[in-house]
C-alpha cells in the first residue's frame, strides 16, 4: 500500500512539474510570436542607414508602398539619463528608433503605452525606480543628449532601458533595421528585395520568423511525444494480432479511432511554412544561411554587446529549447511509471489537471501571454482515455497476456 501511494505521489509530482514546464513553453511561444514575419538587418559601425535617408526613400512615390514597414534602431549603451530640474540620474541603455517600435519589442506595459509624439519616451520599471523611486511616473521628464523627453509609458522588467523616438531630420547612421513583413507573409528574400529597393547597405540579415516557427514547434514537442506513444502502442498491438486476420479486421475501428483522435487533438500533420524549406535538401546555400543566422546571433549575444530587445528574444528562444528537452524527460518518466490505466485514474487526473491549469492561468490573467492552446487542456486526458480503451480492448481479446502487454 505504501509503495502504491508513494508511486502515485511521484507520478502526481511529475505531472505537476510537467504542467508548469509546458505552460511556460506556451508563454514563451506567445512572447516570441510578436517577431513572426519580422526580419532584422544589422550594419557595422562604418555603414548604416539614417532616418533622413529612409524618410526620403519612403517619400519617393515610385518606390514606397503602404505595406513597407521599416523601423530603424540604434542602441546606445551606458548612457547618463537625468531627471529634468533634479539631480537624480541613472546609467541605462538608450534605444533610439525611427518608425514603428511596437513590432520589435517583447514587453508588457505597467503604465501608459508607446509614445505617439516625438518628445515622448518609454522607460523600464527599473529605470523609473532608479530615477524617482516609483513606477507611476507618467508625464515626468528626463534629459538625454541635451533634449527633454516626457515619459509616456513604463514597461515591466529588470532591464535598465529608455526607448526614445528619432525624427526624420536625423542624419546619424543607425546600426540596424527591423522590417515587418506581416502583410506580405515574407521573410529573408522579401527583406533582401526591400534592402535593394531602398538602396540600403548590405548587412547581416536574420529572419526571426524562422525562430518563431521553431519556438512554436518546440512548444509542440509534448504533443508529438503523446502522439508517438499512442502510435507505438497501436503498432505493437497490431503486430501481435497480425496473423489473426478476423481479429485484426475487427480491431481496425479501434485503431482508426485512436489514431484520428490523437492526431486531431495534437494537430498532426505538422507543417512548415514554405519559406523555411529548401527547394532541394541538397541546397547548401540554405543550410549555410541557416547556420550563420543561428551562430552569428548566439556569438554576438554571448561575446559582444546586444540590444535589450534582441537579447530578450534569444533568452526566450533558448529557454524554450531547454524546457522542451525537460518536457520529454518528464513525459518519459511519467509513461514509464504508468503501466495500466483505470477509469478512476482518468477522472481524478482530468479533474486535477484542469483545476491546476485553470489556477495557473487565473493567477497570471493580467499577463498578455497566457493564451493557452486547446491541446494543452485536452491532450494529456485524451492520452489516458485512449490508453485505457486500448488496454481494456487488449485484455478483452487476449486475456491470457494481460500482464505482458
Amino acid at each position: 500500500m505504501f509503495v502504491s501511494r508513494a508511486k502515485g505521489f511521484l507520478i502526481s509530482m511529475l505531472c505537476f512539474i510537467f504542467l508548469l514546464v509546458w505552460y511556460n513553453m506556451e508563454v514563451l511561444t506567445n512572447k516570441t510570436e510578436l517577431f513572426n514575419n519580422g526580419v532584422s538587418v544589422k550594419w557595422d559601425e562604418q555603414t548604416g542607414f539614417s532616418p533622413n535617408e529612409l524618410a526620403n526613400a519612403l517619400e519617393d512615390e515610385q518606390t514606397a508602398t503602404s505595406k513597407d514597414n521599416i523601423t530603424l534602431w540604434k542602441s546606445h549603451k551606458e548612457q547618463d539619463i537625468n531627471v529634468d530640474f533634479q539631480s537624480n540620474s541613472a546609467k541605462t541603455e538608450v534605444l533610439e528608433y525611427y518608425g514603428d517600435i511596437s513590432g520589435m519589442m517583447i514587453c508588457e506595459f505597467k503604465y501608459g503605452y508607446w509614445s505617439a509624439d516625438i518628445n515622448g519616451c518609454v522607460i523600464s520599471e527599473k529605470t523609473a525606480y532608479d530615477l524617482w523611486g516609483s513606477a507611476d511616473v507618467l508625464g515626468q521628464s528626463i534629459k538625454w543628449n541635451d533634449k527633454i523627453f516626457y515619459v509616456r509609458g513604463i514597461i515591466k522588467g529588470e532591464e535598465n532601458i529608455v526607448i526614445i523616438p528619432s525624427d526624420s531630420d536625423n542624419e546619424q547612421k543607425f546600426s540596424g533595421a527591423w522590417i515587418d513583413l506581416s502583410e506580405k507573409k515574407g521573410g529573408y528574400w522579401e527583406a533582401e528585395q526591400l534592402i535593394n529597393k531602398y538602396k540600403m547597405p548590405a548587412g547581416s540579415i536574420t529572419d526571426f520568423g524562422l525562430f518563431v516557427w521553431l519556438t512554436d514547434m518546440l512548444s509542440s514537442v509534448p504533443l508529438f511525444v503523446i502522439w508517438v506513444s499512442i502510435i507505438i502502442f497501436i503498432a505493437r498491438f497490431a503486430y501481435e494480432i497480425r496473423y489473426t486476420r478476423i481479429l485484426f479486421l475487427l480491431s481496425l475501428p479501434v485503431f482508426v479511432f485512436s489514431v484520428v483522435s490523437v492526431s486531431l487533438v495534437t494537430g498532426f500533420p505538422w507543417q512548415a511554412p514554405e519559406r523555411f524549406l529548401p527547394t532541394r535538401w541538397s541546397d547548401m546555400d540554405f543550410w549555410i544561411r541557416l547556420k550563420d543566422m543561428i551562430f552569428d546571433n548566439v556569438s554576438q549575444m554571448l561575446w559582444n554587446y546586444s540590444p535589450a530587445w534582441e537579447k530578450t528574444f534569444w533568452i526566450n528562444f533558448f529557454a524554450c529549447v531547454l524546457l522542451s528537452s525537460l518536457s520529454v524527460v518528464l513525459l518519459l518518466m511519467i509513461f514509464s511509471n504508468i503501466s495500466k490505466v483505470k477509469s478512476k485514474h482518468i477522472f481524478v487526473f482530468g479533474v486535477l489537471w484542469w483545476i491546476s491549469l485553470f489556477l495557473i492561468v487565473y493567477f497570471n490573467r493580467h499577463s498578455e501571454y497566457t493564451d493557452i492552446s486547446f491541446a494543452m487542456w485536452t491532450a494529456p486526458v485524451l492520452w489516458l482515455c485512449l490508453k485505457w480503451i486500448l488496454n481494456s480492448y487488449h485484455d478483452f481479446i487476449k486475456p491470457s497476456e494481460r500482464k505482458n502487454f
